[in-house]
């Protein structure tokens, strides 16, 4: 296991959000294919949910 040197970027906190309703965004209900039997969504269908707002930041 390596330890990270004190300048490293690993190290520094990530900044609070200011508003998180902000930055929430509504309109991604799943389809009943995309839930499992307990009605949680697939990780699958959570990971292109999580893809689609990393695209537009980049």
């Amino acid at each position: 296991m390596a330890i990270p040197e004190e300048d490293s970027n690993c190290l520094k906190k990530i900044p609070k959000l200011k508003d998180p309703a902000q930055n929430s965004r509504l309109g991604l209900v799943p389809r009943r294919a995309d839930l499992d039997m307990n009605q949680h969504v697939n990780n699958v269908t959570y990971i292109g949910w999580v893809l689609e707002v990393v695209r537009f930041s980049l």
